[in-house]
């Protein structure tokens, strides 16, 4: 089911959306003004956004403009509703990013004709982003099958098994301070990078030379880093090496904690910074200082107290 976020301060209207949205299948998520709007869509990240230009506390164009700065709200479809009267700021909103808008007062094929192709569209995008990793790592796992092979074939006393387990505790050992762990934190952000360079391409055309280029450049560059494809277990490895007992007696205190709970609590263990741990965890930096919050309450310490060096002095 696909998620709608609804930012219109006319209510009115905005409940008459709503209805028709969920009348066809559609979750709704509502707000009345745009401060509102833009925090919303950051913790919920909807499918797509149908936005009202002139709205109490932030306007529309400065919405679209601040979740263009976040990487998991940037490919959001936005749609803006605004009346004849705004068309400098729909021609902003437009140049800004927008996918497509809404002149009041407009039909119920009309907005559902936009939602559906602009979700399709972005579907479709995901889908080949999607294909386009999935066919990289095949090639990724082919290599390092045929690697694996020859390793055998020189070694005839290691089986395979003993020989992942190797790798697996190679690179942990490796890892032997905080300066390392964040260098790979910092090769998969190079991942994410050239996900931007194939997205933002798919934004123009259907691929063409140049996308061809673009995933070849991805291909390259995801082999080059490929002894990092998984940041969140090389950091696990590395953490219980330094803290054996960390773990169970986090869990021994406080049982009720979540995996993501457990896993915020180690990082900032290991006294990294808020986009740093943004980075590891894979969210924004705001759910990142909202999910420290919640933890310290949970942990039910006091407003002054500190989270970290709590933490360690367990």
């Amino acid at each position: 089911m696909n998620k709608i976020l609804i930012i219109e301060d006319e209510s009115t209207l905005r409940e008459e959306i709503a209805d028709i949205l969920r009348f066809e299948g559609f979750e709704v998520l509502q707000c009345d003004n745009g401060k509102d709007g833009l925090e919303t869509a950051i913790d919920q990240i909807p499918d797509l956004i149908l936005c009202d230009i002139m709205m109490p506390r932030m306007k529309g164009t400065e919405v679209l403009k601040s979740l263009m700065q976040y990487e998991s709200t940037r490919h959001i479809p936005f749609i803006f509703i605004t009346a004849l009267s705004e068309r400098m700021d729909i021609r902003s909103g437009m140049e800004s990013g927008a996918d497509d808008y809404l002149v009041k007062p407009f039909s119920v094929n009309e907005l559902l004709g936009s939602i559906r192709s602009r979700i399709g569209k972005a579907e479709s995008r995901q889908r080949l982003i999607k294909n386009t990793v999935m066919v990289v790592q095949n090639d990724l796992s082919k290599q390092m099958m045929q690697l694996k092979d020859k390793i055998v074939d020189q070694t005839n006393d290691i089986d395979l098994l003993r020989l992942e387990q190797q790798i697996l505790k190679n690179q942990a050992t490796e890892q032997e301070t905080l300066g390392d762990t964040l260098q790979v934190i910092e090769s998969d952000n190079r991942f994410h990078n050239m996900e931007k360079i194939v997205d933002r391409e798919l934004r123009i055309k259907q691929p063409t030379k140049t996308m061809e280029q673009v995933l070849i450049k991805l291909q390259n560059e995801i082999i080059k880093q490929s002894y990092v494809t998984n940041t969140w277990s090389i950091f696990q490895l590395r953490f219980n090496e330094l803290h054996p007992n960390y773990f169970e007696k986090l869990t021994g205190r406080f049982p009720n904690l979540k995996q993501a709970e457990i896993a915020l609590a180690s990082a900032i263990e290991m006294n990294l910074s808020t986009l740093q741990i943004s980075s590891l965890l894979n969210i924004t930096a705001a759910s990142t200082r909202k999910n420290k919050y919640r933890l310290k309450k949970k942990m039910s310490l006091h407003k002054d107290d500190s989270l970290a060096a709590f933490l360690h002095s367990l």
